[in-house]
C-alpha cells in the first residue's frame, strides 16, 4: 500500500504490528529517495522515521548474496525484514547499528544471559 511516498505494510500486517509488545522495534513503511543514496524507514505505531544510508545494505554483502535492488522494496514478515529485490535485511540488524537505545538494551539483555 502506498501512502505519501512510502510503501506501507498491509492493513492486516499493521494490525499485527500494532498489537505487538515490541511494535516500536518493527518497521511499518519504507521509502527509497530518488538519489538512492538513502532510505527512510517508518517504525511502530508512531511512524517514527529513521534514515539509513543505502551503502549500509552492501556492508555485509559477500559474493554469494544478491545485490540490494533499490527499485523493488518493501517491509515484510510483519515488520521484521526489509526486502530490497532478492536482498533481505533483518530489522534488528538495522536497529542495532542505527539506534543507540536499541543497541544498549540488546547488549544489556545479552550480558544478563
Amino acid at each position: 500500500m502506498q501512502v505519501n511516498g512510502f510503501t506501507i505494510l498491509s492493513i492486516e500486517d499493521l494490525i499485527e504490528v500494532f498489537k505487538s509488545s515490541n511494535s516500536e522495534n518493527l518497521f511499518v513503511g519504507i521509502s527509497v529517495r530518488k538519489s538512492k543514496e538513502f532510505i527512510i524507514l517508518l517504525r511502530g505505531k508512531k511512524f517514527k522515521q529513521m534514515t539509513i544510508p543505502s551503502s549500509w545494505f552492501s556492508r555485509y554483502k559477500n559474493s554469494n548474496s544478491p545485490n540490494p535492488d533499490f527499485d523493488d522494496f518493501e517491509i515484510i514478515d510483519y515488520g521484521h525484514t526489509i526486502r530490497l529485490g532478492k536482498y533481505e535485511a533483518a530489522t534488528e540488524a538495522v536497529l542495532y547499528d542505527f539506534d543507540p537505545e536499541y543497541k544498549k538494551a540488546y547488549d544489556d539483555a545479552r550480558a544478563e544471559c
